[in-house]
């Protein structure tokens, strides 16, 4: 039954009937509507996932192998880019780094291990010729007079 607006005013709703269409069976309409919503509905599922399949393939295929090639390309560009910029960082500072080196080897040889060196050298090589000239002086003069060497030294 399907119900229908009357043209006539104030008459309402009018239940007329339609040709063909079995009134007294609701489950006769849903069996013939059930069907079709599940072939709809499956159809849909189906269409969306050739779809995809078509998708991935195609990427597969040809846009795949392209952004590759392109990514690749753009870090080859990066690495050049990077390459350059250190190159040109280190002709820089090459000649300041040198210098800082060379001044840290000169303040490592002249201090520390080689200026106790350098002490203790030059402190046995005065003892030994302080020690010679005494010996020298002690041959020149058996016996020191009273005032000692301070003596000799003023006349």
């Amino acid at each position: 039954m399907v119900q229908r607006r009357s043209h006539r005013p104030g008459s309402g709703f009018r239940v007329c009937r339609v040709p063909g269409l079995n009134t007294g069976s609701r489950y006769r309409l849903m069996m013939d509507v059930i069907p079709g919503l599940v072939l709809i509905l499956v159809t849909a599922l189906l269409s969306s996932v050739l779809t995809l399949l078509l998708a991935l393939a195609l990427w597969r295929a040809f846009l795949k192998k392209r952004l590759e090639a392109e990514l690749e390309a753009v870090a080859n560009r990066l690495r050049e880019r990077v390459k350059d910029g250190v190159t040109e960082a280190g002709r820089e500072l090459l000649p300041a780094f040198r210098q800082e080196v060379e001044a840290g080897f000169r303040d490592a040889l002249t201090g520390g291990i080689a200026a106790s060196l350098i002490d203790k050298t030059a402190g046995t090589v005065l003892r030994k010729g302080a020690a010679l000239v005494e010996q020298g002086l002690n041959l020149v003069s058996t016996t020191p007079s009273p005032g000692g060497w301070q003596e000799i030294a003023d006349t």
